[in-house]
Order: structure tokens, then C-alpha cells, then sequence
């Protein structure tokens, strides 16, 4: 199962002539760029988008570029995130002391840094393009003993893997992680009314509205029947609830079928916990999935 490959870079700026420039870049160069006029913007974007790469244009002001600098650097999803600045000649020595602590790749201030972007963005690219081409080779090779045969999610050796490498991040790199369950509201009804060739779209259509919804380094798999797990990687349980409020909510107002059937899901939601196993993890979160159950279904629950 081969994924889409894209590479997004967001643009923090309100200079027509810098927009301009990036948006040559785009075009140019298969790069998605998402603009943001204001550091405000530009946060609320990230709240909801994964970028590859964040442009900084210092004529937002000194003070704000900072203070973005400081949140960036404190979120959980983006302080990772590469970063490059665009500043007067003048202010780029003094800039660059400012910036040591954040993960500043250049500070770029001549009248074609246009050019430098391209270069640094392309080669960035790449690298993430191998790296994308590798982690699809290894999921082919293994996608007979990993890979659920009728939606494509992972199945339960699939799910014991990634819990084991998630385990391992949040050793080594401090990087915590949640888990969702999910299970969809009344679907036994749906097999015994429609049948379970329709049972069965929902359970593909489902996982394709999932896939498209997290993140790369974010894990689907399909437990068995109409019950799955996701994986949010290197994100606290506030993020988490906000991905599985979007994926409720997308569940609710986009699932459908040719029997024109509306699909709903509850949700469990849980950050894992040091030393814990995943089966106790799993009836962490299969309680909160009944709680959400019990109390109306069409929830998330934490």
C-alpha cells in the first residue's frame, strides 16, 4: 500500500514580494506552500496541519517572531520542525545569537534568498522522499503478515510493532504518544439490515477517511470487526482528543453508502503511560470506549 507523497512548507509573512517568490517556488518545485499573515495564523494552521518546514519572514516583527520561535519550540508536534528565517542584512549576525535555542537551519538576507530556499527545500525533499520510499518498501515486504487483507490498516502484529516502536521513541527522545480506540456505532445493525457486502464498504470507506486524516508517523489498525486503534505519535492527550473530535466529526458528516446508511463512531481516548503494557493500555482505553458507548454513543471520551 503505497502513500501519497507531499512535501508542505508554511510561509509566515504579509510582503507581497516574499508571497510572490514563494509562490514561484511552489510552482516550480512541487512544494505546497501554506500562507499566514500573522504568527496568530500561522499557529492556528499548525494547529490542524503537519508542515515539513516553516519560513519566517522578520518583517512580521522582531518581537512576534520570537514569541512564535517560543511556542514553536514548546509544542509537542512542531519543535522538531526545521525553520528557516528570511531578515535584513543588518539584523542577521544579531538574529542569529537570538535564535540558538530553536531549530533555526539558516538565516537567510541577500535580495535572492529565493534561491537559497529552493536549494535547502529540494534537498530537504529528497530526504524525506527517500525516507518515504523506504518506510513503503519495508510495509510491502512485510504487508502479508502485517496488513489487514480487506481495508489495507495494520492488523494485530501490524499493531504490536508500532506500540513497540512508539515505546521505544518515548524512551529515547521523551516523545509521548496516545492511542484511540474506535468502534462504530451500531454496525452489527448495518450487517443484518443491508448485509455485510455494505458492512464491508463501511469498514474500507472508514479506513480510507482515517488515512487521509492523520498524520505520516500516526498508525491505523483494524482490530478485528468494525473495532480500531489509532496511534497518535509524539503528541499529549489534548492533542489526541483534538484529533479524534476531527475524525468523529468527519466520520459523522462524510460517511455514507450507495444505501445512503449515515455511520457514526464512538471513541476511547489515553496517553500511555510509563511501563505499560499494551494490553493495559488497550483496557484503558476499551473502558472509555464504553463509557462513550454508554452515555449516547457518537463521543469521544478520555
Amino acid at each position: 500500500m503505497n502513500s501519497e507523497f507531499s512535501y508542505k512548507a508554511l510561509i509566515l509573512s504579509s510582503e507581497n514580494d516574499t508571497l510572490k517568490k514563494c509562490e514561484s517556488i511552489s510552482q516550480k518545485n512541487k512544494i505546497t506552500f501554506l500562507k499566514a499573515s500573522s504568527t496568530l495564523d500561522a499557529l492556528e494552521l499548525l494547529m490542524d496541519i503537519n508542515v515539513d518546514i516553516i519560513l519566517i519572514d522578520l518583517k512580521v516583527g522582531e518581537e512576534d517572531a520570537l514569541a512564535f520561535l517560543d511556542t514553536i519550540c514548546e509544542d509537542y508536534e512542531n519543535k522538531l520542525t526545521p525553520i528557516l528565517l528570511i531578515a535584513p542584512q543588518e539584523n542577521t549576525a544579531v538574529f542569529a545569537k537570538k535564535t540558538l535555542a530553536y531549530n533555526v537551519l539558516s538565516i537567510l538576507s541577500n535580495t535572492n534568498w529565493d534561491i537559497q530556499v529552493t536549494k535547502q527545500l529540494n534537498f530537504l525533499k529528497i530526504q524525506k522522499l527517500n525516507l518515504h520510499f523506504i518506510q513503503d518498501s519495508l510495509i510491502e515486504s512485510e504487508g502479508r503478515g502485517t496488513m489487514d487483507n480487506l481495508t489495507g490498516a495494520y492488523n494485530r502484529y501490524g499493531c504490536e510493532d508500532m506500540f513497540h516502536t512508539l515505546v521505544s521513541r518515548e524512551k529515547a527522545y521523551d516523545e509521548p504518544f496516545c492511542a484511540l480506540m474506535l468502534d462504530i456505532d451500531h454496525f452489527k445493525n448495518i450487517n443484518d439490515t443491508h448485509g455485510h457486502s455494505v458492512g464491508d464498504e463501511v469498514l474500507v470507506s472508514l479506513t480510507n477517511l482515517i488515512m487521509t486524516s492523520i498524520r505520516r508517523d500516526d498508525s491505523l489498525i483494524r482490530l478485528g470487526g468494525e473495532e480500531f486503534i489509532i496511534f497518535i505519535s509524539n503528541a499529549n492527550i489534548n492533542i489526541a482528543l483534538r484529533r479524534a473530535e476531527n475524525i468523529r466529526t468527519q466520520i459523522q458528516t462524510q460517511m455514507h453508502s450507495h444505501k445512503r446508511l449515515k455511520v457514526t463512531a464512538s471513541f476511547g481516548v489515553a496517553q500511555f503511560q510509563e511501563q505499560e503494557r499494551m494490553d493495559e493500555l488497550f483496557k484503558r482505553i476499551d473502558g472509555l470506549l464504553y463509557q462513550a458507548k454508554e452515555s449516547g454513543r457518537n463521543k469521544v471520551v478520555s
